[in-house]
């Protein structure tokens, strides 16, 4: 995920800390790999909405209005690699660790926390 989308704050700064204390939780988890794209990073690509991609099998895209499934071979190769550019430019461990560290504290400075 990218250091913008866990920078959107639909809640308060103490509420959106705490959930990304949650994302760090799921650090290290065998089954779910989380990579951290920070800011700072250059990505010379810009996915234009948010989309899963299943085995190789099918890609579900989220629009505004509605929902798709694409299952032609093009389209889900389109989103493979697509991911594998995001992938490429993710932090993963300790270091999307300290990254996850340095945005929940920056929230916890907005609430007025230590």
């Amino acid at each position: 995920m990218t250091e913008g989308a866990l920078r959107w704050q639909p809640a308060s700064a103490s509420l959106i800390a705490d959930q990304v204390d949650a994302v760090t939780g799921l650090l290290g988890h065998p089954n779910l790999p989380v990579g951290i794209v920070p800011w700072t990073t250059p990505a010379r690509f810009f996915p234009r909405h948010g989309f899963q991609v299943y085995d190789s099998d099918a890609v579900v895209l989220g629009t505004e209005t509605a929902t798709a499934t694409l299952t032609g071979a093009a389209d889900v190769a389109a989103y493979e690699e697509l991911f594998a550019s995001v992938e490429a430019v993710a932090s993963f461990g300790e270091e999307a660790r300290d990254h996850l560290a340095r945005i929940a504290a920056e929230y916890r400075a907005l609430a007025g926390e230590r």
